[in-house]
C-alpha cells in the first residue's frame, strides 16, 4: 500500500494539496509501477480547479536512499486531461520489510502543453508513505 500526500503550485497561478493512494508493484529488484487515485484539491488562484487524478509511475530506486520516477496520469479538470509525470525521492525514514517514508519532488504537465510548461506545469513537494 501506497500513500502520497502534498502541496503542489502552477504559476498561472493556482495552488493544490493533494493526496492519492495506491499500490506499488514490483518489477524487477529496484524498479516498481505505483499505480495510484486520489485528487488534487485547488486552495488558492483562479486557473483550473479541483481534478481526481489516476496516475501510474515507474519508481526506480538507485543507491540507497535516491528514487527516480516516470510516468502518465489522467486530470479530470479542465475537461480532462493526461499528464506527463517526473519525480524524484529522497528516502527519510526505513523500517526493514514494512513502514518507510519518502521526500519526493514531482512535476506534471498536459502532454500538449509541454512547450509551456512555466506557466501550465504543477511543480508540487509531498511524502509518500509505504506501508
Amino acid at each position: 500500500l501506497v500513500v502520497d500526500t502534498g502541496f503542489s503550485y502552477q504559476f498561472d497561478p493556482a495552488s493544490y494539496l493533494f493526496a492519492r493512494i495506491g499500490y506499488e508493484f514490483p518489477l524487477f529488484d529496484k524498479l516498481g509501477l505505483l499505480a495510484m487515485v486520489g485528487g488534487s484539491f485547488r486552495v488558492h488562484g483562479n486557473d483550473g480547479g479541483s481534478a481526481f487524478i489516476a496516475d501510474a509511475i515507474l519508481d526506480y530506486h538507485w543507491w540507497n536512499r535516491l528514487s527516480f520516477g516516470v510516468g502518465a496520469g489522467f486530470w479530470s479538470g479542465n475537461g480532462g486531461q493526461m499528464d506527463l509525470i517526473a519525480n524524484m525521492g529522497f528516502l527519510l525514514y526505513e523500517k526493514p520489510n514494512s513502514f518507510n517514508s519518502t521526500l519526493f519532488l514531482e512535476a506534471r504537465s498536459n502532454i500538449s502543453e509541454m512547450d509551456n510548461l512555466h506557466d501550465q506545469g504543477r511543480f508540487g513537494l509531498g511524502v509518500r508513505f509505504r506501508f
